[in-house]
């Protein structure tokens, strides 16, 4: 079974899925992780952030891609 990979930990589920967008547009599948209670308790995310996942044998391409976006 392959494993999943935390690329970043970030403030906000907005955040994470614009991000999420951004690789799935460079064809990396990814996943919002977050303890929000699907948005009923958004302080929780502030708190433990929400989490963008990819699967581990992505990990090093959606490093790259997500080093360049914030390097640009």
């Amino acid at each position: 079974m392959e494993g999943i990979a935390v690329v970043r930990t970030l403030p906000t589920r907005e955040e994470a899925e614009l991000l999420r967008g951004v690789l799935k547009t460079n064809g990396i599948s990814a996943y919002v992780s977050s303890v929000d209670a699907r948005g009923l308790n958004p302080p929780l995310e502030l708190v433990r952030g929400v989490k963008l996942l990819v699967a581990e044998a992505d990990r090093e391409d959606a490093e790259e891609i997500l080093r360049a976006l914030e390097s640009a």
